[in-house]
C-alpha cells in the first residue's frame, strides 16, 4: 500500500467528513468564533465550534461547552450574559408540529434544560441546552433566524388554516435519511408543505415509502406517476374529504426535493365557483 494511506488516522479528521457530509460545514476545535458574540463562563471548558452554511453567511453556528454547577446555575449565568446585551429568555422550545407536512429529522440530540434568547421578533437568536452531569454538556447555538417561515421569537402564532389538519399525519424518512421539513402554509380548504431529504434514494422509492405510511394510515390511493427524476402520488385520507397529493424532485445526485399538498375538494369547488360568478358578475357589469 502506498505510504500516503497508512499515516494515522485521527477522530477530528472522521468527525470533520462527518459534519460536512449532508452541508457545508466547519469544524472548530477547542474555540468559538468571536464574530457570533456567543458567551463563554469564566470556569467553562470550550470543546469546540461547528459552523453550517456558508463560510461568510452561515445559518447555524453551535458551540459546545462543558461547564460545572447544576443546571440551575448555569441556565442562571446565561441568563444574565445575554440580557446585558438585550437578549430575552423565553422558554425553550422547536419548531411547532407540522401536520399534513414532513417529519423535521435534523435536530440535535435533545438536552435536558435550556432556553431561547431573542431581541426581537425577527433576526438572529440563541438557543442554550444544558445536559445532565456535572460539568455539564452545554451547546449554545446562534442562528441566523432565516428558518423558512418559522421563527421562535415571534409573537404570531403558527396556525393551521385549513380545519382538520391536526388529524392528518405528517410523513417520516426511512430509515437512515435525514429530512429538513420546510415551511408550511395555507387558506381555508388547502394547506401545503415542503421539505428536502438528503439521500441518493431514487424518487419512485422515496414516494414508494411515503405511500406505504399513508395507505397504512388508511388512505387509499388514487393516482400515482413516476419518471426518471420526479414521481407523485393523489391519495384519498380517511379525515372527511381531505386529499393529499405527495410529490418527490429529484434534483440533486444526493438531494431530494419534497412537495405536499393536502385540501379538500369540496371547499376548493365552492371557492372556484364563488370566485367564477365574482368574475362573470363583473364582467357583465363592465359590459351594460
Amino acid at each position: 500500500m502506498d505510504a500516503r494511506y497508512r499515516r494515522t488516522v485521527s477522530a477530528e479528521e472522521l468527525a470533520r467528513r462527518v459534519i460536512g457530509e449532508h452541508q457545508f460545514a466547519a469544524m472548530r476545535v477547542g474555540a468559538i468564533p468571536e464574530r457570533f458574540e456567543i458567551p463563554v463562563p469564566k470556569d467553562a471548558r470550550v470543546i469546540g465550534t461547528v459552523v453550517r452554511g456558508l463560510e461568510e453567511d452561515p445559518d447555524v453556528v453551535t458551540a459546545y461547552l462543558d461547564i460545572p454547577g447544576s443546571a440551575e446555575e448555569i441556565r442562571k449565568t446565561f441568563d444574565a450574559n445575554f440580557g446585558a446585551r438585550g437578549f430575552k429568555a423565553q422558554p425553550r422550545g422547536g419548531p411547532p408540529g407540522q401536520p399534513g407536512g414532513f417529519e423535521h429529522t435534523m435536530r440535535p440530540m435533545p438536552m435536558a434544560h435550556g432556553a431561547i434568547y431573542c431581541s426581537g421578533e425577527d433576526g438572529p437568536y440563541y438557543q442554550l441546552g444544558i445536559g445532565a452531569g456535572d460539568p455539564a454538556p452545554v451547546s449554545i447555538t446562534w442562528q441566523s433566524g432565516q428558518n423558512m417561515g418559522w421563527h421562535p421569537c415571534s409573537s404570531r402564532a403558527a396556525g393551521h388554516p385549513m380545519r382538520d389538519m391536526e388529524d392528518v399525519p405528517s410523513l417520516s424518512a426511512p430509515p437512515g435519511v435525514m429530512i429538513q421539513g420546510g415551511g408550511a402554509g395555507g387558506s381555508p380548504g388547502a394547506w401545503y408543505a415542503h421539505g428536502v431529504a438528503f439521500t441518493a434514494m431514487s424518487a419512485g422509492d422515496l414516494l414508494a415509502h411515503f405511500a406505504r405510511e399513508l395507505e397504512a394510515a388508511g388512505a387509499n390511493k388514487l393516482a400515482r406517476e413516476d419518471a426518471d427524476t420526479a414521481s407523485w402520488g393523489r391519495w384519498k385520507m380517511p379525515t372527511k374529504d381531505l386529499e393529499t397529493i405527495v410529490g418527490v424532485v429529484a434534483a440533486h445526485p444526493e438531494m431530494r426535493l419534497l412537495l405536499r399538498y393536502t385540501y379538500s375538494p369540496n371547499v376548493q369547488g365552492r371557492q372556484a365557483r364563488m370566485m367564477g360568478s365574482t368574475w362573470s358578475s363583473s364582467l357583465f357589469r363592465g359590459l351594460g
